[in-house]
């Protein structure tokens, strides 16, 4: 396995652990009571998602030859998995005055914009040659 397979597996991991973590930050800081199942579903949300997005980047990761193609194509995963978890973390330790706890639910959506957003770059740069496979 590539060094790149390994931040793939990773990042799917990483955004449901975000997500959780950031769920019992806000628990702490009274915004709302999170109970156990609460934590499961929001673990299991992001992980579906995050893993539809890593096997994807993982048949990218494949069909690609080079360093810099392997790059590009696990992307989706760690920019998915790395500006949600901020995101998640972000608004646990600040959250909003109006509707405190929505980025749970609200985000996953979002996230998923930018990892279709970064799935059509990806194929944007590899099919007008900017990035070669074996570059």
């Amino acid at each position: 396995m590539t060094k790149q397979g390994k931040y793939n597996l990773f990042g799917i991991i990483a955004l449901p652990l975000a997500a959780v973590l950031a769920a019992a930050i806000a628990t702490m800081n009274g915004v709302w009571e999170a109970y156990g199942k609460t934590y499961a579903f929001l673990f299991g949300l992001n992980f579906a998602f995050m893993l539809l997005v890593g096997l994807l980047s993982g048949l990218l990761l494949l069909w690609a030859g080079g360093d810099r193609s392997r790059w590009l194509a696990i992307a989706p995963t760690a920019l998915t998995a790395g500006i949600g978890g901020v995101w998640y973390i972000w608004s646990a330790l600040f959250p909003a005055e109006v509707a405190p706890g929505w980025e749970f639910i609200g985000v996953p959506q979002y996230l998923l914009m930018l990892a279709g957003a970064t799935f059509a770059l990806a194929f944007l740069l590899r099919l007008t040659g900017i990035v070669k496979k074996s570059a």
